[in-house]
């Protein structure tokens, strides 16, 4: 069965980049005391939804590079620079998820906040939002500029010159 979904990767990128972002504004929003420390696991486990969704989406755009017909240059080297993007931004999630996993069990046992630790997190936690956003532009240059993995679509001169919005 073919469907308009050429690879797993399109469907797959856009939940790590979803849970990133609702993980980081929970986690200012504990930092500041905004919202309550009982969410403090919610967002430890965002963090770790957003890790495992952004290994899913690394290893289908891995699948999907691997699919692409060869390549011209400019384009393969935007390609490598997604994949680049998107294997710094896996590692920073990764370390987010670690340490905040980490600092709630360990604040579990001793019964005692780490306010060091969590604002260590949270810096880290920033850079990894950034180079998510990083990854996630380059990734759209190479459908939107670059038209990487993109049928042609045939239009209508004549019903496109009557067509209005």
């Amino acid at each position: 069965m073919e469907t308009a979904l050429p690879n797993l990767h399109p469907a797959l990128i856009h939940f790590p980049i979803a849970a990133v972002t609702l993980a980081l504004l929970a986690d200012v929003g504990l930092a500041l005391r905004i919202v309550p420390s009982r969410f403090d696991p919610a967002a430890a486990a965002l963090w770790a939804v957003a890790a495992l969704g952004g290994l899913a989406a690394y290893l289908s755009g891995e699948a999907a590079h691997d699919a692409l017909p060869a390549l011209g240059e400019v384009i393969h080297e935007a390609v490598e620079a997604h994949e680049h993007a998107a294997l710094r931004a896996l590692v920073a999630l990764s370390a987010v998820a670690l340490l905040r996993i980490g600092d709630l069990w360990a604040a579990a046992r001793s019964g005692t906040e780490r306010r060091a630790l969590r604002w260590t997190a949270l810096g880290l936690a920033l850079l990894a939002q950034g180079l998510v956003l990083r990854a996630a532009d380059l990734g759209g240059a190479l459908v939107y500029r670059h038209g990487v993995n993109v049928e042609a679509v045939a239009t209508d001169a004549g019903a496109a010159a009557d067509h209005e919005h």
